[in-house]
């Protein structure tokens, strides 16, 4: 079977070694690495390789280049193969070119140069990932219509066969008419599964159709977003090029050019952190956290902001106990930083309030309230969407990308928290945030342990997870409550753990793990220890792997981010069945 290719296109000789090498390194097994110094060399090569028959699933593309353009180039690639996917490549691409390549040739993904390695790698890899899928769904969708032509072939032979029945047995009126009967239910049956399948590819279509508007009024904002501070720094630069100034004009010019280079930054970083987060490839860092720092920091990060704006007030109100719990502190001042942006953002004149509370189910709740022009109460879901705002007028207005509050919620999740709203028109908004309280505090953590564990805190958990992160959560979590717990860093591990140690009275098992998956693993321990407990943990909520974990032998199957209150019920739940062992 012929390897596939993957083109790699730079009119600059090193770069392309560089990429051809690292490309090399990753996938050179399975895939033949070309290049080409000038889009007409590519062109060549695409069609030459095209024409015997090789497989070309990527192409990596330099925009700045001699001849032609990689806008120009990907276009062209775009018009003699769709499937092949698309990845610009380079430090020096305009925002109408990369629109361009969007629009025209379906761009996949736009990395800026110098790359990081391993986004670069990530990047292949889900590309090709999704270069093979849609191969996959477009044989399944061909399948599926010859299966349709022969389903309706059949359907043609039958009515045939049962017409010339008729014919044959008239004298059999009952028979025929309950065949008849048979065949105007199959009838309508076949019209209400048409009617439904229409009316889901409408709805497939309004979705499409919203995306698309979406992703122009987003293009459009971010055009604007950032050509703001460009023609700032632009401007700034000419004007101390053209003439003299004196030192402090000077030291003004270079602030502002500071600032709106700041501004700039901000818009990228969110723009990179979204991709980030829709790949999955953002994870919660759990570690000790003192909530106390948060005034501090919220109060400094926005000195700046309050002193232009001698008409907004900033109020903290913190309690003066020190709350310290388990959580990625940066996670969390990111989303209150965020939501004191949109407040400051969204309330020309006034107060804004920042405060918590830690309630009945063990939960903190961060609040921020301002008193500004506040949102629509059936606006009060969409605006957590990505690339959403109220009216893109008021992006207009006051600014913004519509990306902070979609990175919120996500940090939220991961969290293991949720993020919600409330607000009226010309009234304000009042933004709240709650996270698991994981406390430090061991006397209130073998309180809240007890209460809740009554007294099953003589157990042994054999936690089988292989990130760094959750298993800290875990540990820290279990530890707290009393429980003693042992690390399996794969479903191997796991199995000889439990062979060789039996006092392990309840499992929480990763399922996907390297070596041996949670399932495998679970299906061998389950061979000589059929009646303990393995609670499945998993980030995929698909319903086919619950009920496969069901099916193997697992007791419980919770879905990632964990919920403390949620661990600690299905613990309360499956340790009651096992005897308490004597102090």
């Amino acid at each position: 079977m012929k390897k596939g290719i993957i083109i790699c296109v730079d009119d600059e000789k090193i770069i392309l070694d560089s990429l051809k090498t690292e490309l090399k390194n990753s996938f050179g097994d399975e895939f033949i690495i070309e290049t080409a110094e000038n889009a007409m060399e590519a062109i060549e090569t695409f069609e030459l390789l095209r024409s015997k028959k090789f497989e070309i699933p990527l192409i990596i593309s330099d925009y700045i280049m001699p001849t032609m353009k990689g806008d120009e180039f990907l276009e062209k690639i775009h018009q003699l193969s769709p499937n092949t996917l698309k990845i610009l490549l380079t430090g020096q691409a305009t925002v109408e070119g990369v629109t361009n390549v969007i629009n025209k040739a379906n761009l996949y993904r736009l990395i800026s140069k110098p790359w990081d390695s391993s986004d670069l790698i990530l990047t292949v890899e889900q590309a090709i990932k999704s270069y093979s899928q849609q191969n996959q769904l477009e044989l399944q969708n061909k399948q599926l219509r010859e299966l349709s032509i022969s389903l309706e072939e059949k359907v043609e032979k039958r009515t045939k066969e049962l017409r010339k029945t008729n014919e044959l047995l008239v004298e059999k009126q009952d028979e025929i008419t309950s065949q008849n009967n048979e065949l105007e239910e199959y009838r309508n049956h076949l019209e209400e599964l048409v009617k439904t399948r229409t009316k889901e590819l409408n709805t497939a279509k309004e979705k499409a159709e919203e995306n698309d508007r979406l992703k122009s009024a987003f293009m459009a904002n971010i055009s604007h977003e950032i050509r703001t501070p460009m023609n700032g720094i632009i401007g700034f630069i000419d004007m101390l090029r053209s003439q003299e100034f004196e030192k402090d004009e000077q030291l003004n010019f270079l602030n502002l050019i500071e600032n709106c280079t700041k501004q700039l930054m901000a818009i990228i970083i969110d723009i990179v952190e979204i991709s980030k987060l829709e790949t999955n490839q953002v994870k919660a860092r759990i570690s000790p956290f003192n909530t106390n720092s948060i005034p501090e920091n919220l109060s400094s990060l926005f000195h700046y902001n309050l002193e232009r704006n001698s008409d907004l007030e900033l109020n903290i109100k913190f309690p003066e106990e020190e709350i310290e719990c388990l959580t990625d502190g940066v996670k969390l001042q990111q989303i209150l930083s965020n939501l004191v942006t949109n407040a400051i953002r969204y309330t020309p004149s006034g107060s804004i309030d920042v405060g918590l509370s830690i309630t009945n189910d063990s939960n903190i709740v961060f609040y921020v309230k301002d008193t500004g022009i506040g949102i629509p109460k059936e606006f009060h879901k969409i605006i957590f969407e990505r690339f959403r705002q109220v009216d893109i007028r008021l992006s207009r207005r006051y600014g913004g990308t519509g990306l902070g509050l979609a990175i919120s919620k996500a940090y939220a999740e991961l969290l293991g928290g949720k993020i919600w709203i409330e607000s009226e028109p010309e009234k304000g908004s009042t933004f709240y945030l709650s996270i698991p309280y994981v406390p430090l505090n061991k006397d209130k953590a073998q309180k809240n342990g007890k209460n809740q564990l009554n007294g099953f805190h003589r157990k042994t958990v054999l936690v089988a997870e292989d990130d760094d992160t959750n298993f800290l959560f875990l540990n820290t979590a279990l530890n707290r409550i009393n429980f003693n717990s042992i690390r399996a860093k794969n479903g191997e591990e796991a199995v000889t753990i439990c062979k060789n140690n039996e006092n392990i009275d309840l499992i929480l098992m990763d399922i996907k793990m390297p070596i041996m998956d949670g399932f495998e693993a679970a299906e061998e321990i389950l061979k000589f220890r059929a009646n303990i407990p393995i609670i499945a943990q998993s980030a995929y909520a698909f319903p086919t792997d619950k009920s496969k974990a069901l099916k193997i032998g697992f007791a419980e199957y919770i879905t990632k981010p964990t919920r403390l209150n949620v661990l600690i019920e299905v613990l309360k739940k499956h340790m009651e069945k096992i005897p308490v062992t004597p102090a």
